[in-house]
């Protein structure tokens, strides 16, 4: 009958959600406990390198005082 696949379906489903719960909790111990940084987009990728370029590094926020000089002409 179709209840004889309910085993086999069960065995397969909790297989495969036990590996995409391993692997991120495997992630979470590598990282510190952090989420991973991922840039998903090109556009993403781009801002990340605008802000290595303004602030140092792209983790940290910096406001407009980081702009001091940029973009002015030097006399």
């Amino acid at each position: 009958m179709w209840y004889e696949i309910l085993p086999g379906l069960a065995i397969i489903c909790g297989c495969v959600s036990a590996v995409g719960i391993f692997t991120t909790t495997v992630q979470k111990f590598q990282h510190g406990g952090k989420a991973r940084r991922t840039a998903p987009s090109g556009f993403d990728y781009l801002l990340i390198k605008r802000d290595e370029k303004i602030a140092g590094v792209y983790w940290k926020s910096k406001g407009l005082e980081a702009l001091a000089g940029v973009g002015q002409k030097s006399s």
